[in-house]
């Protein structure tokens, strides 16, 4: 339950960095949507604690049908697939991390934002192609001007 309260609360801040407004279960698909314009450690939180709540269902679930059954098997099987999230989990945060450090493509609103700021100016006269590319996963909260 604490994983899943701390869950809630890192989906809320996943939404604030994005600057995306969401309520009730919009909360829920709008994080996942929105995930990658979070900070690092907001989305390593987020990730880490998906797999906390998910594992933590999983295992329950494992022990209540192992208990009343004579399915046993479903014990393993739940263990193996909270392993596999953990796994999935380190090498996401991993990814995170390198595509944070190279840099990659802005956002397609971003760009478009500081496409329209570049050619608003009335001395650019001849640019035929752009890239904008992001260092970081921070976007900057200011005026890009």
């Amino acid at each position: 339950m604490v994983d899943g309260f701390v869950w809630s609360k890192a989906m809320k801040e996943v939404l604030h960095e994005s600057r995306v407004e969401a309520k009730g279960l919009g909360i829920f698909t709008s994080a996942f949507r929105y995930v990658g314009r979070a900070a690092p450690p907001t989305r390593l939180v987020f990730y880490e604690d998906l797999v906390a709540t998910t594992g933590g269902v999983l295992a329950l679930l494992a022990v209540v049908v192992t208990s009343l059954t004579d399915f046993k098997l479903l014990d393993g099987i739940s263990s193996i697939l909270i392993g596999c999230l953990m796994v999935g989990v380190a090498f996401r945060a991993g990814y995170d991390n390198m595509v944070g450090l190279i840099g990659v493509s802005a956002p397609p609103d971003i760009e478009e934002r500081v496409a329209s700021i570049i050619l608003a100016d009335s001395h650019v006269t001849d640019i035929y192609q752009m890239r904008i590319l992001q260092e970081g996963r921070l976007l900057s909260r200011g005026r890009a001007d």
